[in-house]
């Protein structure tokens, strides 16, 4: 096993902007089903009561066909979908909002889209959250001996033995 930071950028995005807002909205995909897939994350991450009050979560208007047949090779056209929605999430009384998908963030971090109504509120790339949470358990590794994850529950070490009887069935040598 290593012993690196291992995050979730989803989880990370959102509960930092619970610290930044006290209401959050997620700007994603097109598609009902993304909106739903992240109704339930929220939900299973107990941040639920950030949510801002009207249609908290909204997909950009451009079908992920367009998206993949023509953002790429204009990728003004997913951030300026994504500033779209995220204008009209502020102006719904989200105070902080959620970038939900990793092609969409990295394009407005690019783009140098960090946030909307004239910067107040923060728009949030997931993947930069995750890169700066890393950095910073890393640091805090360094200062103060803070372990990356609890060793207690499912962040339990798998014992070494269990492992290497793992490795065996894949034909894979042992872990000394």
């Amino acid at each position: 096993m290593l012993d690196i930071p291992v995050i979730r950028i989803t989880e990370a995005s959102l509960k930092y902007a619970t610290l930044l807002g006290q209401t959050i909205g997620v700007v994603t995909m097109h598609e009902r089903q993304a909106i739903i897939q992240y109704r339930r994350l929220i939900r299973r991450y107990g941040l639920d009561h950030f949510l801002s009050d009207k249609d908290p979560i909204r997909g950009v208007d451009i079908t992920t066909e367009d998206v993949i047949a023509k953002g790429m090779n204009e990728p003004k056209l997913i951030v300026d979908a994504v500033r779209k929605t995220a204008e009209e999430l502020a102006d719904d009384g989200a105070e902080a909002i959620h970038i939900g998908c990793g092609l969409f963030g990295p394009l407005c971090s690019m783009a140098g889209l960090s946030s909307v109504k004239d910067g107040k509120v923060p728009l949030l790339d997931p993947i930069l959250v995750g890169l700066k949470l890393a950095e910073t358990m890393v640091s805090f590794r360094q200062a103060l001996g803070t372990p990356f994850r609890s060793g207690l529950s499912c962040y339990e070490q798998i014992p070494t033995e269990d492992l290497n009887q793992i490795r065996k069935a894949y034909n894979l040598p042992p872990i000394k």
